[in-house]
């Protein structure tokens, strides 16, 4: 894959998270969590899913 092509998919990726974020946050709010514990969920969320792609990511120096 290109690097563009690659850019392209890593914010359709972002952008679909985003998204669902989003949604599970409205969800919990209408379901009685409070916003600032919908919030703590959504960050904790979002630091899981930094670190598994983090994971999935070659080095910056590994060949193609």
């Amino acid at each position: 894959m290109t690097a563009t092509r690659d850019q392209d998919q890593a914010r359709a990726l972002a952008r679909a998270v985003e998204l669902v974020s989003a949604a599970y946050v409205e969800a919990m709010r209408e379901h009685g969590l409070l916003a600032g514990t919908a919030l703590v969920i959504r960050t904790a969320a979002e630091s899981k899913l930094a670190e598994v792609l983090d994971a999935d990511d070659p080095p910056a120096d590994a060949g193609p």
